[in-house]
This record gives structure tokens, sequence and C-alpha cells, in this order.
């Protein structure tokens, strides 16, 4: 695989992960035109992108709530008095539970082999996901007494079952072609969340398997550092832009766009795998 077939698959994977709408199935799509790519170092640099791209965009919130959550295990009532620090609380209940559904999921063998049609089936029910939670948040609205104009009603930090819930899509993420990110921010959105925190609460989630991912590869014998961090800066620089675009799309509240766009993929993923 040549040094530009892996730079531009990994910053085209890097983006589509982190906007929730699956890397993996786009990094298919790709193959049409670049041909068969080896996957372990294009998930790695990707993963590594992700992962650096979205602690930078988020640390203004994550470490401040990660840390004020560490620090009220001492005095369990804080959590029920400090709004950070049952943030913080929240984004390590979702990423702990879905690291357990997913090792469940994966040694019961729920998840098949990366084919194209079971790439194209996860795609495309992340497409419907993100349709419907985005769907669903558009409709959350209430009327300020005395205004004429509707005022989005919505909530920053999610319940605890509302966290569990959209855990338990994020572990669904281990179905080729589906999108962790998107699912769980899609349960996130249907279940009233603001899109903004939504979309973050399932990035944090996801921070743990990109890691993850990297880590694996870094470790391997035939692991390539100069290649891996060629590849990983311009996508780096793509996870930022897409940061810009979810925060510009959740300020529009256009989340839903994320979904109209996987709807003519997800038609010519499924037309792909019907014609191998």
């Amino acid at each position: 695989m040549g040094l530009a077939h892996l730079v531009i698959v990994t910053a085209v994977r890097a983006f589509a992960d982190v906007l929730g709408i699956s890397g993996q199935a786009h990094g298919e799509a790709l193959a049409l035109w670049f041909g068969a790519s080896d996957p372990e170092p294009i998930r790695a640099a990707a993963g590594l992108a992700a992962a650096t791209g979205v602690a930078g965009v988020t640390r203004a919130r994550l470490f401040p709530a990660l840390s004020e959550a560490v620090r009220s295990l001492g005095r369990p009532a804080s959590l029920l008095s400090s709004p950070r620090a049952r943030e913080g609380f929240v984004y390590a209940w979702m990423a702990a539970l879905s690291l357990v559904g997913s090792a469940a999921l994966t040694r019961a063998g729920a998840a098949p082999s990366p084919s194209p049609d079971a790439v194209a089936g996860g795609f495309a029910v992340t497409c419907a996901a993100l349709l419907l939670g985005a769907g669903a948040s558009l409709f959350m609205e209430r009327r300020v007494p005395g205004r004429s104009r509707v005022t989005p009603v919505f909530r920053d930090v999610p319940s605890l079952s509302a966290a569990t819930l959209a855990a338990a899509a994020h572990a669904l993420g281990v179905w080729p072609g589906a999108s962790r990110v998107g699912l769980s921010a899609a349960v996130l959105l249907a279940l009233g969340v603001r899109p903004e925190r939504a979309l973050e609460h399932a990035l944090v989630a996801t921070l743990p398997f990109w890691i993850s991912d990297f880590v694996v590869y870094a470790m391997s014998d035939g692991a390539q550092s100069g290649r891996l961090l060629a590849a990983a800066v311009p996508a780096f620089v793509c996870v930022w832009i897409a940061a810009a675009l979810i925060k510009n799309l959740c300020a529009k509240r256009r989340v839903i766009a994320l979904g109209l766009w996987m709807v003519p993929m997800s038609g010519a993923l499924m037309a792909y795998a019907r014609a191998i």
C-alpha cells in the first residue's frame, strides 16, 4: 500500500469516524477506487488522530469533569450536588459499559467478519438510527410563555438510564460498518440530550477504542511508526475540521444532515455488496 493511499484513506476514515458516519464504511467505499487496503495501519493511524483530536477539542469539559468525578469518589454525595462531577461520572460510565459490552459481544461471536454485505448492513442501521434520533430531537421544543417563538428543551448531562442505553448502542459498534459514535449519539438525541453534548459524550466513550486500535498495532512486529505518523498528521487536521463541522451542525440543529448524507452511501454500499 502506497503512502498516498494510506494518507488519503486514513484521513477520510478519521473524518467519518468523528462525524459518527462510520469510517470503516467510507474506507470500504474508497477501496473501490484504490483497490484492496491494509486495514490495520489505517485503523491505527485513524485511531491516533481521532483520539488526540477529540481529546483536544473536548479538553475544556472532559478533563475538569473527570477530575471532579475522581475527587467525588471519596464523597459520593457530591455526584448529586456537582454537575461537573456527574458529567465526569457519565463519561466514565458510558466508556466502561461499552468496553464490557463490546468484549462480551466479541467473545460471543456476535459480530460477523467484515464482509461487504455486513459492512453495508451496519452502515444502514447507523444511518437509520441517526435519522430517527436527530429527527426526534427536532420536535423537542416548547413555547415560552408570553412569546411567539419556540425554544428547544434539552438536557446537558444524560441521566444514568439514558447513558446506559447509549452505552449499549455504543457497544453494538462491534458490528462491521456500524458507527459507535453515530449509534450512541442517536440514542442520546432521541432521549433529549442537547445535540452538541450528545455527540461529545459519544465521542468521549469512543476514545478507549481508538487508543486501543493504535496501541495494538504500534506494539505489533510489523508496525511502521514513520508511515503511521505520516498518515496520522493529515488525519488529525481532518478531525479538527470534522469537530468544527459538528459544532456548526449542532448550533443550527442540522445533525440530521449526517443521516441524510448516509442514505445514498448506504444504497451504494448495499448495491456493491450484492454485485460481488
